[in-house]
């Protein structure tokens, strides 16, 4: 048998997957369900994308690309982020992953380890203290309340900090209650 390492041994199952799957089965027993747990729509992808995907495949696009994202790709998205925020950035400042958690991980796993600590406001999206827990950092939660609109005050993250923080996980907007920074 193969041993499986201390990293896979420590992951455990995704919140967020458990939480649709039991939405699901509500939804299923008849139970009406605002599901909020998984972030993907609930449409079909667009035919126009699908043929542009099949498009794309028959022409050969099926090989690895660049890890950080391929020339075109990083000019829309450089293009996209000036026409909607109104702000430059240059492609070398652009990074395509296949989702926030691959994107949270990296960064992590490029920044954190065993001995450090990562500030998280709470509430927080329910995978950060995990991602935090695969890298051997430890997670420094700090309680918000309703009261102060679910931010973090100035106060509370002095008192957070230690000479073993690295990093303090900002998510604005933040998921789950939408305070903005």
């Amino acid at each position: 048998m193969i041993r499986t390492s201390t990293l896979a041994a420590s992951v455990k199952p995704s919140a967020t997957l458990a939480a649709g799957a039991k939405a699901r089965q509500l939804k299923a027993s008849g139970v009406k369900v605002y599901d909020f747990s998984l972030g993907e729509p609930d449409f079909n992808t667009p035919k126009h994308i699908c043929d542009a995907a099949e498009k794309a495949a028959l022409a050969g696009q099926t090989h690895y690309t660049p890890t950080s994202g391929t020339p075109e790709v990083k000019a829309a998205i450089c293009k996209w982020y000036k026409s909607f925020h109104g702000l430059d950035c240059a492609p070398e400042n652009v990074i395509v992953s296949n989702g926030a958690k691959h994107s949270i991980h990296n960064a992590l796993a490029a920044t954190v380890g065993p001995g450090d600590e990562v500030i998280i406001p709470t509430p927080y999206w329910v995978s950060y203290s995990d991602l935090v827990g695969m890298t051997g950092a430890a997670t420094v939660l700090v309680n918000t309340t309703a009261e102060s609109g679910f931010k973090m005050t100035p106060a509370q993250l002095r008192a957070a900090v230690t000479p073993r923080t690295r990093v303090l996980m900002l998510n604005s907007p933040c998921n789950p209650t939408g305070t903005v920074y």
